[in-house]
């Protein structure tokens, strides 16, 4: 399983339900090269309204590194079914308040 960590900006010209200052995005991917796991999830992230900003991390990651973590463990297991999931962590757009 490949874990990756994109910052992402809404893209501008996508109609989104909400306006966030950004977003960091928690990709796992099962079964797929390091670089061939960065233009899944790039697409992915892409094909719905953000702009990819930078790759912040990636790594492999195993079931018995996440035996501490179980939010973690719930998206790897949920990975090895869906074969992809994606978790945004969103913040407020500061120019609302």
């Amino acid at each position: 399983m490949q874990y990756l960590i994109f910052d992402a900006a809404q893209d501008p010209t996508y109609k989104h339900d909400k306006t966030y200052g950004g977003a960091s995005v928690g990709c796992w991917i099962k079964n797929q090269t390091a670089k061939s796991a960065i233009l899944i999830a790039k697409g992915w992230i892409e094909d719905r309204g953000w702009v990819v900003l930078s790759l912040e991390e990636q790594y492999p990651v195993f079931e018995k590194d996440l035996e501490d973590n179980l939010e973690g463990k719930r998206y790897f297991e949920q990975a090895l079914i869906d074969e992809e999931v994606f978790v945004f962590y969103t913040s407020p757009n500061r120019e609302d308040e």
